[in-house]
Parts: structure tokens; sequence; C-alpha cells
């Protein structure tokens, strides 16, 4: 309900009662203060999660098929292959990476993990969108790179695995963090304990991304250029997000 606040000019004693009655000035001024919204009141962040929801929930069945290979990929990057190798592994994991990039961007914008100074001329009801959209930027980023790299490339099966097994922890760190959210709202965990968390959740499985990725290039490549390719693959397009947050 708003809160209806009157401020009042100040009368005199002697004119504000007369004929036992009291007078107000009539400068009266009614200050109505916003109902304050919460993230998902926003329409643009509620259908947005709505939508993920729905596609998580009718694509739930691919995701436990594929979530062993994904989880042993943590510590065996030869799983990677594997996954490539199985025409419908490869389609269920491209599918769900693009998918949690939803969700991921949510997580972001909703705990403000990713602050970047030029968001302030959006309005708040569109922040969300904004983030999924510079996430989708980044990621087409690096598949550009990937294209222009792969043309100088030998044994560009292993090259087209080590860039997509960054998908396999992308979609391990969406399921984390919205398991990691939904026990905060559940358990009513503090707003910045829960925001810690994630951001270090993130970085974590990105660094395991990475490691996995430098193993299979190594594989292949000798390490001066396994250096090169992780810094045009990785480091280029994340350190350009990075400086954007740094910068704007």
């Amino acid at each position: 309900m708003p809160i209806i606040d009157s401020t009042r000019t100040v009368l005199p004693l002697e004119e504000a009662f007369s004929s036992d009655t009291l007078h107000l000035s009539e400068k009266a001024v009614r200050v109505l203060s916003e109902p304050t919204l919460s993230w998902s009141d926003y329409p643009a962040n509620y259908i947005l999660l709505m939508v993920f929801t729905f596609i998580a929930i009718i694509t739930l069945r691919r995701m436990l098929n594929i979530l062993p290979q994904l989880l042993n990929s943590l510590t065996r990057w030869k799983v990677c292959l594997n996954i490539d190798a199985s025409l419908q592994e490869k389609s269920d994991r491209n599918m769900l990476g693009l998918l949690y990039t939803i969700s991921i961007a949510l997580m972001l914008d909703r705990y403000a993990i990713l602050e970047i100074g030029a968001m302030d001329a959006i309005p708040p009801a569109y922040h969300g969108l904004a983030v999924t959209a510079l996430i989708f930027l980044v990621l087409l980023f690096r598949q550009l790179i990937f294209l222009l790299l792969s043309t100088r490339v030998k044994k560009l099966e292993l090259f087209r695995t080590a860039h997509s097994s960054f998908f396999n922890y992308w979609i391990l760190t969406g399921l984390l963090t919205v398991f990691t959210a939904s026990l905060a709202t559940v358990f009513k965990i503090d707003p910045e304990l829960t925001r810690q968390i994630i951001k270090w959740e993130i970085i974590a499985l990105y660094a395991l991304a990475v490691l996995c990725k430098s193993q299979i290039l190594r594989s292949f490549c000798k390490p001066f250029r396994t250096f090169l390719y992780l810094c045009a693959l990785e480091l280029v397009p994340t350190g350009a997000l990075i400086a954007g947050v740094i910068l704007l």
C-alpha cells in the first residue's frame, strides 16, 4: 500500500486554533512513496524466468541423460571427447548450454554480480534483458574467434572439442547457481552472502573449464601454442567482459 505523507506549513498557535477549530495551511503537499519492487516483480525478469523454467522442465529428461557425463568431465577431460563423439549428447549439450545461459545471466543480474556503469542508463526493469543480451554477445564473440582460428588448426576435431567443452561447465554452473538461489530463497539466506557464494561458484567452475580446455589443447599442441589458443578462445572474450565491467 502506498504511504501518504502530508507535509504542511506550521501556523502560529493563535492562527491554528480559532473558534475551537484546528486550521491547517492550504499549502499541504501529498507525497506518495513508490512501492519497492522486488527483482521478480519486473515483467521482463518474470517472463525470462518463466521461459527458462518452462524449457528446463520440458528438457529435463535430456538433462538427466547427459548429467552423468557432465559430472565426469569435471575430473576427466577425455569425457569431453565422448560427448562430442555422440551426435545426440552433443546436440543436447549445445541446446542446454544456450538454455542455461539465460539462467546464469538472470543470476548475474538478480544478485548484482555483473555491475556495469553503462547499465545506469537502462531502466531497472530491463536490466535482466540487457545482461542476458550481453552474455549472448560474449558467447557469439567466442564463436567468431573459434571460426577464425579453426582455419589454421590441423587437428580440427580436437580443437572443436576443446572449444565446445566450455558448455559442459557452463551447464553445471547454471544448475549450481539456480540450486543455490533456490535454497537461499527457501531458507531466507542473506542476499549478500548468496551473492558471494554464487560469484565464487561461477569463478570456480570457469577455472575448471579453462583447465579442461588446456588439457585438451595440450594433447595435440605444444605448451606455448596451447597458451596462445587459450588466450584467444577464453582470455580475450572474458577479458573484454571484465574490462567492460571496470571501465564502463
